[in-house]
């Protein structure tokens, strides 16, 4: 094992320990990279602020079918919030689409679409939602404690994409976009009824992060359409859920 290239990153730590105990050759990638780039290594990191770059050589099968791989490690902490959305959004794929529905404390109904959303444990039923800065759907949870998930399929996409507008606080998505609100039977807020399966959720918990939230939800009740339902396994095929 030679030419470590040192990194506080937890994956190049790893693939120092693997490195230990299999045939794996670390080396730096910076200078096959900054020759691509017809640029020497010291202008590849002006260009560069906090990059970290490490290469393995003879990583799987030893000899002429060994392969090299190069990675290219960003510290967070100097990332854009652009650039750091775009890289965990590429990455963790694929995710569901969360079509959140919500009512005010005055009464009026909401509906808009998250990416971040996912189950995190079914026993309690368990999922989590990253609503981001719209207001009107995490100050709707933050009043009700309680919202609903309806699962977005093809055919719906397009009013889908058109609930992701910016309304006012006054407005009626589900009006606006032309789906039905079918009442909760659990809780207050109104799911989609031309969805093929619906979830409503009561606050557990939220995560505050300089001024937004991570919403943690326990799920209350699940609706399914029949059709697409054997028993309790759900036909993935039928279910055409939309995912990115």
């Amino acid at each position: 094992v030679t030419g470590f290239q040192t990194c506080a990153l937890p994956i190049c730590a790893a693939l120092q320990r693997l490195a230990a105990t299999a045939d794996v050759v670390l080396t730096t990638g910076s200078e096959a990279r900054a020759r691509r780039l017809g640029a020497d290594r010291d202008t590849l990191a002006a260009a560069n602020p906090g990059l970290v770059t490490c290469a393995i050589t003879g990583f799987g099968p030893v000899g002429p079918y060994a392969r090299r791989m190069s990675f290219i490690s960003h510290a967070t902490a100097d990332l854009e919030s652009r650039d750091a959305y775009k890289l965990l959004t590429g990455l963790i794929v694929p995710r569901p689409i969360a079509w959140v529905g919500t009512i005010s404390g005055d009464g009026v109904p909401n509906l808009a679409p998250f990416s971040f959303f996912n189950v995190m444990t079914a026993r309690p039923p368990t999922v989590v939602m990253g609503p981001g800065r719209r207001k009107d759907t995490l100050a709707n949870i933050r009043a009700v404690e309680e919202w609903t998930v309806s699962i977005v399929d093809r055919s719906l996409a397009e009013r889908m994409n058109a609930s992701s507008a910016s309304f006012p606080p006054d407005v009626d998505e589900f009006a606006e976009v032309g789906v039905t609100p079918v009442p909760g039977t659990e809780v207050a807020a109104p799911w989609v009824g031309e969805a093929p399966a619906a979830l409503e959720c009561v606050l557990h918990s939220i995560l505050e992060f300089e001024g937004t939230g991570i919403v943690v939800g326990n799920v209350v009740r699940i609706h399914v359409r029949d059709d697409i339902l054997d028993g309790t396994r759900v036909d993935q095929v039928a279910l055409d859920a939309i995912e990115i």
